[in-house]
């Protein structure tokens, strides 16, 4: 059961694997993905594949568990019979007990050289995008966002080199280039990844009421074993102490944009934070695409500013997902 060694032996080898053909079996799902890592350079190795809901998503076993944790970098690259695949670990999965340090993050070490590059032209395909950042250097990793509905880009990716002085080439051969009627804007994704004050004012403007529009309180389900990882040393936390508590740069709003994953991010933030005091509110407002990834804002009421101070120095410079949680005080 949940906890014993087999169990998270297991879930550390499985992948959701979403967006599927109604009308495919195991079988189809089992040769598609084994045929595509072969494409990519891997061993095959999907053992099994099952089903849920309406069959739109299927739960993938692989042999290995680097082999389940390399297919999370393929979210939103793989096709199967036109559709855009989803990828994602499942949520029984426990990072923490997985191993020592746990499997290898699905988004890579947090890295500041990771570039996020924007107003690329929505025709353009992966290859394409691909192609044009490789001329400035081998890449380690390359993620184009993808747009499911209409089966083309959102028009930004990011991107990291395999060697990381080349991150400065590609900003200064690649920012401002116009493609078409488009812009290119090329910059370092990483957010917080220099000691910078951050405090509420500069997310805000100064006091405000808590944005409307989100969904406010938790939702039913509970986050496996914590939503954040060690903690990396540094992270600003300045502002005056109140009640409510900011959190960013956990995700942008593409990666929330399905309900389930807006529902689950509300509920790993509230189970989170109930460990340091208290939860009364937790607010997520949904935000617009734009020419940059917009970073979810997470809001979040203690009882109060005594929880919400020791929420803050336990929560500020963990790691999520490679990323490193920026925490500000938000003026009541």
């Amino acid at each position: 059961g949940p906890g014993s060694a087999t169990f998270i032996a297991r879930t550390a080898r499985r992948v959701y694997i979403g967006n599927l053909p109604r009308d495919v079996t195991e079988a189809d799902v089992l040769a598609h993905v084994n045929r595509e890592m072969v494409r990519n350079g891997m061993e095959p190795s999907a053992l099994t594949a099952a089903f849920g809901g309406d069959r739109s998503f299927a739960f993938v076993e692989f042999k290995e568990v680097a082999d389940a944790a390399k297919m999370l970098t393929f979210d939103n690259q793989w096709t199967y019979s036109g559709q855009v695949l989803r990828m994602k670990r499942p949520r029984d999965y426990m990072p923490q007990l997985a191993g020592e340090d746990g499997p290898p993050n699905p988004y890579g070490p947090q890295n500041p050289h990771k570039l996020f590059i924007g107003g690329i032209p929505r025709h353009l395909t992966i290859e394409q995008v691909r192609e044009l950042i490789e001329a400035f250097g081998p890449l380690r990793s390359f993620h184009l966002i993808m747009d499911l509905e209409k089966n083309e880009s959102k028009g930004y990716a990011f991107a990291e080199f395999e060697n990381d002085l080349n991150a400065d080439v590609a900003i200064e051969g690649l920012h401002g280039m116009e493609i078409g009627d488009r812009k290119l804007a090329v910059q370092r994704a990483t957010i917080g990844s220099k000691r910078e004050p951050f405090g509420a004012a500069a997310f805000a403007g100064g006091a405000a009421d808590l944005p409307s529009g989100g969904a406010v309180g938790g939702t039913s389900g509970a986050a496996p074993g914590g939503l954040f990882g060690s903690t990396i040393p540094f992270a600003g936390t300045e502002g005056n102490p109140s009640r409510v508590l900011l959190l960013l740069n956990l995700a942008y709003a593409e990666e929330l944009s399905y309900q389930h994953d807006y529902d689950e991010f509300i509920a790993d933030v509230r189970d989170e934070c109930s460990k340091f005091g208290q939860v009364l509110q937790v607010v997520v407002p949904r935000l617009q695409s734009t020419s940059l990834p917009p970073v979810v804002q997470a809001f979040v009421v203690f009882g109060d500013a005594t929880q919400c101070a020791n929420a803050m120095r336990n929560l500020a410079g963990r790691s999520y997902h490679g990323r490193t949680a920026i925490a500000a005080y938000f003026p009541e």
